[in-house]
């Protein structure tokens, strides 16, 4: 084994990385090709990458890591474009800046490598979290932000209420995602939906340490 926390032993180890590869498989077959997307579903993926890659030093990935003596893992997503880099491009299509501030802009399964030519970023374990995956309002919306808010507001963990204008924008899609038969494209245009992308990035960074963890 490599550094474990202090006060912590192998079979704490042991735990963790049975909990690391369950929680790795689950997400992964959450929103592998071909699987039912629907929002029910997709609300899951918060928790599970809350417990993955969020709460800092206490997250099971970063725990699981430090055990085994390697680096936190680190992953790759493209840069999201915004403000005045994609106004020419919005202007070509008669969108107004005005427009594109007041609308809800998410990034989704854009930010996966290979989706389109804008440029891929290499990001640390503590940076991903930060990394911007969309804006609502004129705010940028960052990957734990939009976890955080499903798990904590739209029902992935809880119901709850909204803390801020940015929770309250987001809130206010939701009801629009709620039919039976709406279609997999249209539910990646919600909050729930933008866990896609997010939940594939973060499924490639961390396969490398669910590799090592195996057997």
């Amino acid at each position: 084994m490599g550094n474990l926390h202090p006060g912590r032993t192998e079979q704490d180890q042991a735990l963790d990385e049975w909990l690391f590869r369950r929680t790795f498989e689950d997400l992964e077959d959450r929103v592998r090709p071909g699987a039912d997307l629907s929002r029910y579903r997709l609300l899951g993926c918060s928790i599970l990458l809350r417990k993955l890659i969020m709460d800092g030093g206490v997250s099971l990935a970063k725990k699981v890591a430090s055990g085994r003596g390697m680096k936190a893992p680190s992953f790759r997503a493209h840069k999201m474009r915004l403000d005045e880099e994609y106004l020419p491009e919005l202007a070509a299509h008669g969108i107004s800046r005005e427009m594109w501030d007041a609308g809800p802009v998410f990034h989704g399964d854009g930010i996966v490598p290979g989706n389109d030519n804008t440029q891929v970023v290499t990001l640390s374990f503590d940076s991903w979290p930060k990394h911007v995956t969309g804006q609502v309002g004129g705010q940028k919306i960052e990957v734990r932000d939009m976890i955080d808010f499903v798990c904590r507001v739209d029902g992935g963990a809880h119901a709850g209420r909204v803390r801020n204008p940015l929770e309250k924008q987001l809130r206010a899609l939701s009801p629009y995602f709620l039919g039976p038969d709406i279609p997999g494209q249209v539910l990646r245009g919600s909050p729930a939906g933008c866990l896609i992308g997010i939940s594939r990035v973060s499924i490639d960074g961390l396969r490398p340490l669910y590799e090592v963890t195996e057997g």
